[in-house]
């Protein structure tokens, strides 16, 4: 099975460290925009998702997930991209994208089944693993930046 990002949702304070490491190491704009507009500037390859609160079973539930590339084994986006701008890496098993091909068609969006894939000045961006910084043996800017030791990257498995 391939990983990419574990996130352990009973860990996240919500504090979106995460996000804003992702998007300084990614180059990507900051979040939130400037008033009095509203919502994220740009794409977010790390999006926390607050879940609550809401009661369940007379207990009340608040939590935070993650939507973030799985890497998957099978991924659906490799095969749709016309420009074969996506990619397996074949050293670390990791989906990337190679930004001077992709034409911003967002084929890829609607094969993936998560809906990951998003676009910024018309190319896709999604979570890379940092994989700059795994192969320096560094973590990726998302876990390094979690005070609540939340997430972990792992590269995927390669069978």
């Amino acid at each position: 099975m391939n990983r990419g990002i574990v996130f352990d949702k009973k860990r996240c304070i919500g504090c979106y460290s995460c996000v804003v490491a992702c998007k300084q190491e990614q180059n990507l704009p900051p979040f939130p925009k400037q008033p009095p507009e509203s919502g994220p500037e740009g794409p977010e390859s790390l999006c926390i998702i607050e879940n609550g609160p809401k009661v369940v079973m007379d207990k009340i539930e608040y939590f935070f997930e993650a939507e973030v590339c799985m890497h998957c084994e099978d991924a659906l986006c490799i095969d749709s991209c016309e420009e074969e701008a996506i990619y397996r890496d074949e050293v670390s098993g990791a989906v990337l994208v190679d930004q001077k091909r992709c034409n911003g068609c967002a084929i890829c969006l609607a094969a993936c089944p998560y809906d990951i894939p998003q676009f910024y000045n018309n190319k896709m961006v999604k979570c890379d693993l940092c994989i700059h910084r795994l192969r320096q043996g560094k973590k990726a800017a998302c876990e390094q930046a979690c005070p609540a030791r939340a997430i972990k990257t792992e590269l995927p498995s390669r069978n």
